[in-house]
């Protein structure tokens, strides 16, 4: 069976943007990206921590997923899957399967990122993805012992997701990524910059991709972070919304059809009430490598 190859990988960071662009991109008519906006074929080995959790087993499977009518005649095929960017043998499986392939890396403020990341743990009622606290600071002082392999959530199987201070130390990963891709072949982009003007972070995105147009292009605000309360009925109804989840794909009831649900009958708590800034001094301090890091590094947004 011949596959269509994906070909342009938008890699990280997760927390930046990551998602409303994905969505803005696939608006191109010339970008097809599939139902599985993230594969998590490649950055497998980094999102999961035992291989039998990988959803994709194998190349065959990951190909099917591109490999339709509609995105044949297309120009790019879209892999949106953020957690490459933290893992060099992902880069390079990726170029083996791909070696002219383009590449998006979204950065945000390394802060604001964190706490945006730990609410997003707060999205969850399972116990294994769902944070021990819903106040940032404590969360934080958890990373001590998390770099020794304890304060995970039970039942944890996705303990990278949970270390703030590794996914948003940058200067651990771009310099790899820049010296495999080939700094022409990948567009680094600030989050701020998105989000402040997106229609000119889109014209300089397709520029980059050789595209026309940005028009057409609608931003949205996707995937925002909130806290849910983890309460009975809430994680009834995820618990089966995770379960029925391929099920509804099937019969077109999911995506923006079911955010009726996720806005009126979800139970929320109020993040305004569990924005501590009491250790913001400090986590900016452990971040001073990246801040400088990313004062230096050349953006093209």
């Amino acid at each position: 069976m011949k596959y269509n190859i994906p070909n342009l990988f938008l890699i990280g960071a997760p927390k930046a943007g990551t998602s409303a662009l994905a969505e803005g991109l696939q608006q191109h008519s010339r970008i097809f990206m599939p139902y599985k906006k993230e594969p998590k074929y490649f950055d497998a080995r980094t999102f999961y921590d035992f291989e039998e959790d990988y959803p994709i087993k194998s190349i065959d499977h990951y190909l099917n997923l591109y490999s339709t009518n509609q995105s044949s005649s297309i120009l790019y095929r879209l892999d949106a899957s953020v957690f490459n960017m933290y893992s060099l043998e992902s880069i390079k499986d990726i170029l083996l399967l791909s070696p002219k392939s383009k590449f998006i890396l979204m950065l945000r403020e390394p802060l604001s990122a964190s706490k945006s990341m730990q609410k997003q743990r707060l999205k969850y009622t399972r116990e294994g993805m769902r944070e021990l606290s819903e106040d940032f600071c404590e969360c934080w002082e958890y990373l001590k012992g998390r770099s020794n392999g304890t304060c995970y959530p039970k039942k944890c199987r996705n303990k990278f997701l949970f270390r703030y201070d590794l996914l948003y130390s940058y200067e651990r990963y771009v310099p790899y990524i820049i010296d495999f891709v080939g700094r022409n072949n990948i567009f680094i982009g600030k989050y701020e910059n998105f989000k402040k003007d997106p229609s000119t972070f889109y014209k300089r995105l397709f520029n980059f991709l050789s595209l026309d147009g940005n028009s057409s292009v609608k931003n949205k605000l996707v995937n925002k972070s909130y806290i849910l309360k983890n309460c009975y009925m809430n994680r009834i109804i995820t618990c089966s919304a995770l379960a029925t989840s391929d099920f509804r794909r099937k019969i077109g009831l999911s995506g923006q059809r079911v955010n009726f649900i996720k806005k009126n009958i979800l139970r929320k708590n109020d993040i305004e009430k569990h924005l501590n800034t009491d250790c913001d001094a400090e986590v900016k301090a452990f971040f001073s490598r990246t801040y400088t890091y990313l004062s230096e590094l050349e953006f093209d947004s």
